[in-house]
């Protein structure tokens, strides 16, 4: 009788979790955690397109901009986040006032395949606010292209700059393009 006490416990503690038990959990959204502190500034390299064989072919491709704050305590500020060509010319700012990214919080941003204004050489500047000791946010490009049976899909990480080298009036502030959004 032991044992199959035993082994009803046993089969319980494994059985699948119920529906309920699968929901998310619905939390209040809380304001940030903290001040507005240091600013810093991540390099992502970013392509509307490349090219296959001898530059015979231009290959399309949608990219998808993420910024991911992975710490679980505080929160950061995006402040700017900026979208410029392969001559170095402002396409799009996206970032009218600073976002809040609460722990664990993603903010993306999107440029559609057909878009080609970025050229083989684009790049994003994230501009991100935290205090002293807040993780470096992780930015990543994921570039997807598909043409007929092919695709193509590559995944590009920003690099923090070491100081603000991104002023106001850094060269191309024209913005080509109104593009700016937040799908938080």
């Amino acid at each position: 009788m032991t044992s199959l006490c035993i082994a009803l416990l046993v089969l319980a503690s494994c059985a699948q979790p119920s529906e309920r038990d699968r929901q998310p959990v619905q939390t209040d959204r809380l304001e940030p955690i903290g001040e507005m502190g240091d600013h810093h500034v991540i390099y992502v390299p970013a392509y509307s397109h490349v090219y296959t064989g001898d530059h015979a072919r231009r290959f399309q491709l949608a990219t998808t901009l993420s910024v991911h704050n992975i710490s679980f305590r505080d929160s950061v500020w995006i402040d700017k986040v900026r979208y410029y060509d392969t001559d170095g010319r402002l396409v799009y700012d996206f970032v009218k006032e600073p976002v809040p990214l609460h722990p664990m919080e993603t903010y993306k941003v999107q440029i559609a395949e057909s878009d080609t204004t970025g050229g083989s050489g684009a790049n994003f500047l994230v501009e991100w606010v935290g205090q002293p000791g807040v993780p470096v946010p992780i930015a990543e490009a994921v570039h997807v292209g598909i043409s007929s049976t092919t695709g193509l899909s590559f995944v590009t990480r920003g690099v923090p700059l070491t100081s603000f080298v991104v002023p106001d009036s850094f060269p191309g502030t024209t913005v080509r393009g109104d593009m700016r959004q937040n799908d938080n």
